[in-house]
């Protein structure tokens, strides 16, 4: 019998299935002929190498600072906020672009808060902070308005990222 095997493909072209026949058995195998254009080659791939060793030289580059912003950095210092007893109190006023805030209660009384521009209340609230806690935001948690409500008042923290 004669080498190779012609096929058709999809298209219902014919196509030569590279064989060796020995004794009526056909044995398939691959001859490369030719590299189709656009194949890897040395040249190509000691120009990837060439890109690749200039990139991790740039990353290794430490004489060259690189501007990093914090994003929560704070622009605003801690403010001592005192309450009035039994009393909605506003803490700070709507902020567009606050990325979070903090509230610390180191009196001996819990401070209901909220987040609305509504009154806070010992029964409408959002957040619960106990006597000597704090409460940190998500970030961009809040931007409205926040409130706070104690019964006995006091002077707590409040600060914000902007």
């Amino acid at each position: 019998m004669a080498n190779n095997i012609n096929v058709l493909d999809g298209a219902a072209a014919s196509k030569t299935f590279k064989t060796t026949d020995n004794a009526g058995i056909h044995t398939s195998h691959v001859n490369v002929d030719f590299l189709p254009v656009g194949t890897a080659t040395a040249a190509n791939q000691t120009t990837i190498i060439t890109h690749l060793a200039a990139i991790e030289a740039a990353a290794e580059d430490t004489t060259t600072p690189v501007p990093v912003k914090n994003v929560l950095e704070t622009t605003n210092t801690p403010t001592q906020v005192v309450l009035a007893a039994a009393t909605s109190n506003t803490l700070k006023i709507a902020t567009s672009g606050r990325i979070r805030f903090v509230i610390y209660n180191p009196t001996a009384a819990v401070l209901y808060v909220r987040k609305a521009a509504v009154a806070a209340s010992a029964t409408v609230f959002d957040i619960v902070i106990p006597a000597g806690g704090s409460y940190f935001s998500n970030p961009y948690e809040w931007a409205g308005e926040v409130r706070a409500f104690s019964t006995p008042g006091g002077t707590i923290n409040f600060s914000e990222s902007v």
